[in-house]
């Protein structure tokens, strides 16, 4: 809650505003169930938004190292950082860091290509589906999913990640109706997300 105080500070909003949107994510239902779950995702969102902030705020070569492996944690944390690698560098390409770039990819890079070599070496020879679902996604989506299927799957992971930034809000609304809703909610706040970044210039 720290780190999204701050991240939300550097963004401009007033105290308020950061008190307000702290609590709402501090008593988000998802985020107490995982405060006492053995799951990766508070710490993984503690790792990335450290990430952030410090390859916004850092100036400096060493914190940008500093920011890129602490991303490299979050990579080793979920796969879903894996991003990172290419759209910070790509930023600060925009603002003409070009070193900074540099920097934070040879700071991240040794934890996505240590932990690819070794997932690689140690790969389940067995091609049923169930080991490949849990030990090999990229091949699951190969051996399960045809290029006339790849839209339909796009498609419906496009629908799930509007849902799932909806019930950051919403929580659940009920059995009826209350998909459509997550949905408008999660496009209002990808457009806010859009007016905020011209605002900030973030």
């Amino acid at each position: 809650l720290v780190l999204v105080r701050a991240f939300f500070k550097q963004y401009g909003f007033s105290s308020t505003e950061q008190a307000a949107l702290c609590l709402i994510a501090g008593l988000n239902p998802f985020c107490a169930l995982l405060s006492f779950s053995l799951m990766p995702e508070l710490l993984f969102t503690s790792l990335l938004l450290l990430s952030l902030l410090l390859a916004e705020r850092c100036a400096s070569w060493s914190g940008m190292g500093l920011s890129g492996i602490v991303a490299g944690l979050a990579y080793l944390t979920r796969a879903a950082a894996m991003p990172l690698l290419l759209t910070v560098p790509l930023v600060l390409v925009f603002r003409k860091k070009y070193k900074s770039a540099i920097i934070f990819t040879i700071a991240m890079l040794p934890a996505i290509a240590g932990w690819q070599l070794w997932t690689w070496h140690h790969l389940s020879p067995s091609h049923d589906l169930v080991t490949l679902y849990y030990t090999n996604y990229l091949g699951f989506q190969i051996y399960n999913v045809g290029l006339a299927d790849l839209p339909s799957v796009v498609w419906h992971n496009f629908d799930a990640f509007l849902i799932g930034i909806g019930k950051l809000l919403l929580f659940d609304l009920g059995p009826l109706g209350s998909k459509h809703i997550e949905r408008v909610v999660a496009i209002a706040a990808i457009a806010g997300i859009a007016r905020l970044a011209r605002r900030t210039g973030q």
